[in-house]
């Protein structure tokens, strides 16, 4: 009967050794997932960011296109008004305004006074009429 018991607590004890270790190992997994985690939570700001910045770029690259057609369309258009300005450009101008008409665009609001006083639109009683809208 001694052996049994004795038998008894050697599988007692090897189960509650086999439990510890499993319950070890566990808790070493769920803190290694809880730290996967926390890692991915605290990357999610820095990966909006860049998604963020990546939209903006792409709203960027679409708006330097628009503009650049734009652009184009005004140099390509058959109003007298738009060759009488163009042709006081050098070609090196009209290249640069072709290649970089964002730029073209800010440069035109700042002599729009004088674009518009070369056009005649001081003489205009009505302000809807005449005058270049940049």
């Amino acid at each position: 009967m001694f052996e049994t018991i004795v038998n008894v607590l050697i599988i007692c004890a090897s189960v509650l050794i086999s439990v510890g270790i499993s319950i070890f190992y566990m808790k070493k997994a769920v803190e290694s997932s809880f730290n996967q985690l926390n890692s991915n939570l605290k990357e999610l700001p820095r990966v909006q960011q860049m998604d963020e910045m990546r939209q903006k770029s792409i709203d960027s690259r679409q708006q330097k296109a628009l503009e650049r057609k734009i652009a184009n369309d005004l140099l390509n258009v058959n109003a007298p008004e738009i060759k009488a300005i163009l042709q006081y450009f050098s070609p090196d101008t009209l290249k640069y305004i072709e290649d970089n008409p964002q730029v073209a665009m800010a440069v035109i609001q700042r002599f729009k006074p004088l674009l518009d006083q070369f056009m005649g639109a001081g003489q205009k009683k009505d302000d809807t009429e005449g005058g270049l809208i940049f």
